[in-house]
This record gives structure tokens, sequence and C-alpha cells, in this order.
């Protein structure tokens, strides 16, 4: 292969990012998702192709001796491999659109969010519905014609999806406040499996502050094999900081109790964490502690989220809570334990396939408000922005605000093509970047942190393996 390039002239990609670490110097491609370890001397030969020179050249100029060449032709041909060197004429835009043809979709709908009720029986301190709420706003409750209505129209349009892993998630507020439809729901999921009008694999989850949940619930859940997500965020002392009910007292005690009633009738659950203001700097004590009272199935990390009302998140914040969570990530893989969040990123790392979303609003999720309206982020469930009134004609296939969310992608955002986490990001949280920046195609810059944070942690834990292999 060197014999047919040697005196064509190379250039570094536009997607090639260098990373010098105090241990090791790497190349990443963020579309490639390779990664390659090279010594200083190294990186000083293949840096003279950033102005296009050919490789017959910089061995004459560098005076490489036999050992060295074999070294460099080995290197380069790898580089040529993972597209890192491309060809001086080479078109990347037209590379770039293949990636999108490749990865971009159309909406392909596999998920639903049925918003039981906006109310909630608890008022945590940084959630992003209640931050836009006044003292006049009635809240409301999903009806039984809305819950079957909802939930057929889910089975109409995931009957034209190809995608596998159908999801129903019920939701609030909190679900539980609405026991009559969180029932009914689950009962004619499973109606419409024996009519094979969702498929037998459909996985059902709730996700609840725990609170209310009693042994009828619970055995009722059982039955029905309902996944359980519990939102609880730390010690009863941090927790009950952010997580109280009306009057000021913490919701820790009953929402430890809604869990051990769940263990009592053999329902496993997750966790569902917060880092707030007051975990962020101790995450992983929090998290060991919980591991070891609650005994879940696994854990999700989730960052604060603003409001179109409140901006509550700051670059400090997310890069304390990344490296945070990484600890944790750390101490949860060692325990065989599942975290959400990181895995999403280093699935995209280890198999080396471009993660082209984050966010399940963008073309794969609907979001069923209590009313009927349809839309694809749950973060509007007050303003109603992006939702509609659906009729036998809607179909998030072919509404222009689903087909929009749908193309949101770093992939087509010019201002995330030259980062070094373009393929792995998936873009955050649009609805965040909506209410920072005023726009779903703005950055979601908290999560940017986050996302690069994760990568530079990937790419030292490679060089660790790599090393400890030989």
């Amino acid at each position: 292969m060197i014999k047919e390039i040697i005196n064509l002239p190379l250039r570094f990609s536009r997607f090639l990012h260098i990373l010098k670490e105090k241990e090791y110097i790497a190349l990443f491609h963020s579309l490639t998702i390779e990664t390659v370890f090279l010594s200083a001397r190294a990186l000083e030969l293949v840096s003279e192709f950033k102005t296009g020179k050919n490789i017959s050249y910089i061995i004459m100029q560098k005076e490489l001796d036999f050992s060295e060449k074999k070294s460099f032709f080995s290197l380069v041909e790898r580089l040529i491999e993972f597209k890192m060197l491309v060809p001086l004429s080479c078109n990347e835009g037209k590379e770039l659109n293949g990636y999108q043809k490749n990865y971009l979709r159309n909406p392909v709908i596999n998920m639903a969010y049925l918003v039981l009720t906006d109310a909630c029986n608890l008022r945590c301190r940084y959630c992003f519905v209640r931050q836009d709420i006044d003292t006049k706003y009635n809240f409301s409750f999903m009806s039984s014609g809305v819950v079957r209505q909802s939930l057929n129209f889910f089975a109409k349009w995931t009957s034209e999806s190809v995608s596998k892993n159908k999801t129903v998630i019920l939701y609030g507020g909190e679900p539980l406040l609405n026991k009559e439809a969180f029932c009914l729901a689950i009962k004619h999921m499973h109606i419409l499996k024996k009519k094979k009008l969702l498929p037998e694999d459909l996985e059902i989850s709730v996700i609840t502050n725990g609170t209310l949940i009693d042994r009828n619930i619970a055995s009722f859940m059982k039955d029905y094999n309902v996944l359980v997500g519990i939102s609880v965020d730390g010690m009863p002392k941090v927790n009950d900081e952010y997580r109280c009910f009306p009057g000021g007292n913490g919701s820790f005690k009953k929402t430890r109790t809604g869990c051990e009633t769940l263990k009592s009738v053999g329902v496993e659950f997750s966790l569902s964490i917060t880092i707030t203001p007051s975990s962020v700097k101790n995450l992983l004590k929090h998290v060991q502690w919980l591991i070891e009272k609650f005994e879940p199935k696994g854990i999700g990390l989730n960052l604060l989220m603003d409001s179109a009302e409140r901006i509550i998140s700051s670059s400090e914040y997310a890069e304390i809570a990344t490296k945070e969570m990484i600890r944790c990530f750390e101490f949860l893989r060692e325990n065989g334990i599942h975290e959400n969040r990181m895995m999403r990123k280093i699935d995209s790392f280890v198999d080396k396939k471009i993660y082209p979303y984050d966010c399940g609003g963008c073309g794969r999720q609907v979001v069923f408000l209590p009313s009927g309206e349809v839309g694809m982020c749950q973060a509007y469930i007050l303003s109603k922005k992006f939702f509609s009134i659906p009729d036998s004609k809607f179909s998030p296939y072919t509404n222009n605000d689903f087909i929009g969310w749908a193309k949101r992608s770093p992939l087509t955002m010019p201002q995330c093509l030259d980062c070094i986490v373009l393929g792995i990001c998936g873009g955050g949280c649009p609805a965040r970047a909506d209410f920072r920046h005023g726009s779903i195609l703005a950055l979601d810059d908290i999560f940017c942190i986050h996302a690069k944070e994760t990568l530079k942690w990937m790419i030292n834990d490679l060089y660790r393996y790599e090393s400890e292999e030989g």
C-alpha cells in the first residue's frame, strides 16, 4: 500500500484531534471513533502532514533510518485506515454526508411517555416542571378515555416503525397520584399485546418518587412485570434538602418505605439520582450508601435540568458533576451495576459506532399529556410547546415538529462539526438548549462539558488497559 501512495500528498482529516496528556499522546478521529497512541517522535513525523506533504518527502527531510522508516510506514498505514490521514484532495464534506445518510433518520417511534398527571405530591426544589408553575395553575389527570386513545395511537404508530425494543413509560408529575389510570394503562397494553397490536416483549416502566407505593400497587407491578425507577438523591439529609413535601418535610423515609414494599413482593427497581448542589462534591459516597441500603438493580445519574423560567445549572457544576459521575461509574463497573448515561457513550466508543442522538425526543419517542395532546418532549408539559391535538390523520412521521427534532444531531449542527466528541455526544438535551439559548438547534453547553470530560476519561481508560496488556 505504501508504494502506491508514497508520493501522494496527505493531510490531517478535519475530524482528527490530538490529545497531549502527561502519560501519553493520542490521535482521535471523531467520526471513525478510532484512537491511536504514539510517541512524541512519531507525532513530530506525522505532524508534517498538516501542510499536505507526501511520505517520500518526510522520509528524506527527517533522514529516517531503516527501523524508523519501517515504523513510520506502519503508523501511516494505520492512520490512513482510520481516516486520520486523507489525500489532499479528499472531499470530507461528501464523507460527512455519508455519515448523515447512514445515521440520521426521519422519526422511528419506539417509545411513549404517558403523563398520567402533571400534579405531584412533592415540591422538589430543582424540578423543571415545578419551576414554571404559578399559584393559579390547575393540575390535570389523564382520563380512562385518553389513556386508551393514547396507547391506541402509539400501537398504530409503532406498528409502522422498524425499530425494535418498544417501551411505554408511565410518567408525571407523580404518576401514582392517578392510580386508576396507571392500572388501566397497564391492563390496556396487555389487551393490545393479546391482539398483536403491541409486541409481546413491550417494556412497561414507571418513574415514581416511591412515596405512594403500597402493597396492592406493588403486587400489581409484580403481576404485570412493570419496571420501576425510584427517584432518590442520596442520604436522608441531602435527599430531603431538595426532595420534600409541600410543608417542607423530607421525602426520604416514605420513599424508603415504598422501596421496602416493592422488595417484599419481589419487585426489583432502579434508582434515578439527580446530582444536586449538595451531593455533587460527594456523589460517590451517596451512591455507595444508596446501593448498600436499597440494593437497586441499576442506577441512573442525572444532571440538573433547567426550565424556561429558571436556569439552575452552570459550567462549574457540569465539570464537577461529570468527574463525580466518572468516579461513580468506576465503582459501579467494579460491582457489576449498570449505569445508563455513561454506558451510552462507552458503548459508542468501544463499538466504534456513531451515537447520533442522546435524546429520545429526537425522533424516537412520543409524549402524551393528560389532555391527550401529543409532542416529543416531557420538558414542555406546562407550556405545551411542540404539542398538538392528534386526530385520526395525525402522524409523527409527517409532523413538521417531529421531523425537525429528528434532524437535530451533532452531525447536522455546524457548531459541532469540529468538536472532538462529534460522534459520541448525541447532542445532549434539545430542551435545555432551548431554555438556555432560545432554540433546540443551539448547543446544550452543559452536556458539551459532560461529553468532553467523559471522552477524555475513556481515552485515559483505554490507555491504561493497553498499557497493562502490553
